[in-house]
Order: C-alpha cells, then sequence, then structure tokens
C-alpha cells in the first residue's frame, strides 16, 4: 500500500461474531492513521462496536437510508474521532435492514463502491467493519474493496468458515480479491492453537503471519473505549496489532 496512492478500501469480515473482528478493524485504522494514512472506519455492522469504541455515545448514525438511497452525500454522516486522521461513518440500526433497502433499489453490485467513491478525496484508507452474515451487503462489500481480511480463531469450524467466504467471493465474481485471514484470540495453551501456528491448515497456507493473542489488554478496550495503542502499545496486544496492520499495509497492493 503506497503512501498517498489512490484510496485503498479493506474489509474486516467474518461469519461469525466473537472472533476479534471489530477489535482488528479498530487497531488496524488507529495504527494506520498514526502511520500517516488519512483513514475513515464505516461500520456497517448493525451491533455498532467499532463506533461505540471510537465515538462512545456519539456511536448511532441516523439518516443512513437517505445515504443508501443516493438523497444525501455520504459527507453529510462523516464523524471525527479523537484521533487527528481519523474518522468515522457511524453505525445505524438501520443497516440491520440494509438488505431490504438493497432489494428495494435493485441487486446494483457497485452501489455501495458508489457511495464510498466521494470519500477518494479526502482519505487513503477505508476499513469497512463488517456484519456477520452473508447476503446482499456482503456482496456489496466484496465489490466494493481492494482486499478482506478475515480473522479465525484456530479451530475446524473456522476453516469451514473461511471456505464458504472464499466460495462466496468466488460466485459473486470476486476470484481475484484477497482474502487475508489471520490467526485470532489465539491462546497458546491449547494445543490445537499451538499446533495451527506450527503446521497451518493447507487451506491457510497464504495467511497474514501475523497472529492476535488472547490477551486481556485486548479485552480493556471496552473499559477504556480505546483502541489498544492508545493505552498499551508496548504490551503484547498493541504490539501485536500494530504488527497486523503493517503487515496488511505490505499484502495490500
Amino acid at each position: 500500500m503506497d503512501y498517498h496512492s489512490p484510496m485503498k478500501s479493506i474489509a474486516f469480515f467474518n461469519l461469525k461474531g466473537g472472533v476479534g473482528k471489530t477489535a482488528g478493524a479498530v487497531n488496524t485504522a488507529y495504527y494506520a492513521t498514526m502511520d500517516g494514512y488519512s483513514t475513515i472506519l464505516w461500520d456497517l455492522d448493525a451491533q455498532g462496536a467499532a463506533s461505540w469504541y471510537l465515538l462512545g455515545e456519539r456511536q448511532r448514525q441516523p439518516g443512513m437510508e437517505k445515504i443508501w438511497s443516493q438523497k444525501a452525500p455520504i459527507s453529510k454522516v462523516i464523524k471525527e474521532t479523537p484521533y487527528e486522521g481519523l474518522d468515522v461513518i457511524g453505525s445505524a440500526f438501520s443497516n440491520r435492514n440494509a438488505d431490504v433497502f438493497l432489494s428495494e433499489l435493485g441487486l446494483r453490485r457497485m452501489l455501495l463502491k458508489r457511495l464510498a467513491a466521494p470519500l477518494e478525496e479526502n482519505y487513503d484508507l477505508l476499513i469497512l467493519d463488517c456484519p456477520p452474515s452473508l447476503s446482499r451487503l456482503t456482496e456489496q462489500i466484496f465489490h466494493a474493496c481492494d482486499a478482506v481480511i478475515m480473522p479465525l480463531i484456530p479451530t475446524p469450524l473456522s476453516l469451514r468458515a473461511y471456505v464458504q467466504v472464499r466460495t462466496f467471493m468466488d460466485k459473486a465474481g470476486r476470484v481475484d480479491t484477497p482474502l487475508l485471514p489471520y490467526f485470532s484470540m489465539v491462546d497458546r495453551r491449547k494445543r490445537l492453537h499451538r499446533e495451527w501456528l506450527e503446521n497451518p491448515p493447507k487451506e491457510l497456507k497464504k495467511r497474514l503471519k501475523t497472529y492476535i493473542p488472547y490477551a486481556s489488554n485486548i479485552e480493556q478496550m471496552g473499559l477504556r473505549q480505546a483502541p489498544v495503542g492508545v493505552y498499551a502499545h508496548s504490551d503484547v496486544g498493541g504490539q501485536a496489532m500494530y504488527a497486523l496492520w503493517r503487515e496488511i499495509k505490505r499484502r495490500v497492493k
């Protein structure tokens, strides 16, 4: 990823919650900003965890229906965070009805990409924090991003989810879009976690090499309401998240 090249878009995605997806998205956005990239995070998950980490009680974003229907510009829903160079399009309750909007508008695969296009004027990097489902919105996301980043807990069920997502992307015509998995919430006390770190399944040979440990300082993001790099950059969780960002930067061309 070249500094000041045309805006890159990456999506953090998994079929299920509770795998560290939002923590990865928020901390990648934070470290990208600290690295000099003007960054915007679009919280597409109706749960709104990413927005809450970065905006607190201002996280809910009204008026998203007008954005989806192209009756208002996307600039109307951008909010600044406490971190210079990092902005957010907050989550909205209406996000849970995005598939309804898309159905009413017709299945236009490039709608989300068109909505995000004006962001290129002001940002180097767009990060999408995605809802955990395979849907019309998911297809829109895959057509709008340059790479999909997928956190996986080292278990057979996670491997199955990875294969399902890759198959969905291929059927959606995104064969050439990189799907970059990485191991998340790794507990080295567990034998399977250690074994997969040392000898991962063949489907994951091209994964990101960085892994995110199961660390208390990452769990504290909810208490601190901040990226882990703000309060624990030098600790194991902060260093792992920083390494994740650096590897993503190298891999997303």
